[in-house]
Formats: C-alpha cells, structure tokens, sequence
C-alpha cells in the first residue's frame, strides 16, 4: 500500500506541475486543478465502479491514472493481492508518470 501510495503522489505530483506551469497566475490554478482532479474523481472508479458507466465512457474512465490507482489499492487492500499480482497498473501508473512529467518539464517554469 505505500509502495502505490508512493506511485501516485509521483504521478499526481507531476499533474500538479503541470497545472502550476500552465497556470499564468495564483487565481487561475484552481480552475485547471478542478478541470484535471473532478473528471478523474468522478470518472476514475472512486465513487462508483467503472462498469456501471456507459460503454462509451468505460474506455475512457479505464484510461485515466487514478482508475489504475484504485484498482490496485482496493486489490492489495481487499482482496490481499501482491505487487507482483498488480503490475499491470503499475506499468500503467508509471507510464503515466513519464508522460506527465515529459510534459511538465515542457511547460513548468521556476519563476
């Protein structure tokens, strides 16, 4: 559980970056924050499970970081799942954070 805890604040880390570098002032991060966290809450299996929802929109909740997150935690936490038994999610966690942190060293500036 520390392990993915420690994967996901990798990965929502880096999406904070992202937002701070696009963001051009202090009044504007709240509405990019809202416009990346809220589809991800809502979509992301935390309330509800990803196969109650549309067909059309299952592919996309699957696509989303903290879907995979969830998935894996409930899994080591509910049903006693290794690491090991989760590596796919990892695999995708973790290709998030390369792609999330490929593009926050595009656009984050230290100012």
């Amino acid at each position: 559980m520390l392990f993915l805890s420690f994967v996901g604040l990798v990965v929502f880390m880096g999406l904070g970056f992202i937002v701070s570098g696009l963001a051009k002032s202090e009044s504007t991060i709240p509405p990019f924050a809202n416009l990346l966290t809220l589809p991800q809450f809502l979509l992301g299996g935390t309330f509800f499970s990803v196969d109650v929802f549309p067909k059309w929109l299952q592919p996309i909740s699957k696509a989303l970081p903290l879907t995979h997150l969830n998935t894996a935690m409930r899994a080591v936490a509910f049903e006693g799942q290794s690491l090991w038994e989760v590596k796919n999610e990892i695999g995708i966690l973790l290709l998030w954070g390369v792609i999330v942190y490929a593009v926050a060293i595009k656009v984050f500036k230290w100012e």
